[in-house]
């Protein structure tokens, strides 16, 4: 029986290729099999295998698990002195 790959969760999202921003889990390091991700590029993104040939090279092979949203929100900073108030 083949081992089965560990798959590990990764804490920055990057984009996939046709998908978008998205958490991923990462597997194995080898050459992809077509329509797997793969993880390549100085600024790092997931690209999906081609179809009719091999890459002939070894990628970091990921799997997307969830979209990454961008929240921006409001949090409470330093206390304001209460400078000039006219009573």
């Amino acid at each position: 029986m083949a081992e089965r790959p560990i798959w590990t969760p990764a804490a920055k999202p990057c984009n996939f290729e046709g998908i978008g921003m998205c958490f991923y889990e990462a597997g194995e390091f080898r050459e992809p099999k077509r329509g797997e991700f793969y993880l390549s590029g100085a600024i790092v993104e997931a690209w999906r295998a081609p179809n009719p040939y091999p890459l002939g090279s070894r990628y970091r092979i990921v799997r997307p698990t969830h979209r990454a949203v961008q929240k921006t929100y409001w949090a409470e900073g330093e206390k304001v002195e209460d400078h000039g108030r006219v009573a």
